[in-house]
């Protein structure tokens, strides 16, 4: 289910992976490592159809990120899926990295 998941974010079908990473999570709901997917693709659904954050170069990400705060009832649920992955030890790394990032921007978006 995982795999399909990311194959979606990778086709930039971001309803479809969002429900696939929901449905993963209903499946199994010891799985923690959905919750940062989950919150990923609910910021690159505020931003924009078919921009992703995973695997942009950094100049692009904060371009994302400042577009999905436009957006931002689902940037504000991405962000809570995202500090609930803080707990998952498969991808509290990357969640701490994205939410870094994301306060970076805030910041900088606040200066300006």
């Amino acid at each position: 289910m995982h795999a399909r998941s990311i194959l979606e974010r990778r086709r930039a079908n971001l309803p479809a992976a969002l429900d696939h990473f929901k449905l993963a999570r209903l499946i199994e709901p010891g799985y923690c490592e959905p919750d940062y997917w989950v919150g990923i693709t609910l910021i690159n659904m505020g931003e924009g159809e078919g921009r992703r954050l995973q695997g942009e170069s950094s100049s692009d990400l904060l371009c994302a990120i400042k577009r999905s705060f436009e957006h931002s009832g689902r940037t504000i649920e991405g962000l809570e899926e995202l500090e609930k992955a803080l707990s998952c030890k498969y991808v509290a790394a990357d969640a701490t990295k994205t939410l870094n990032t994301i306060y970076q921007v805030s910041k900088r978006v606040e200066a300006s």
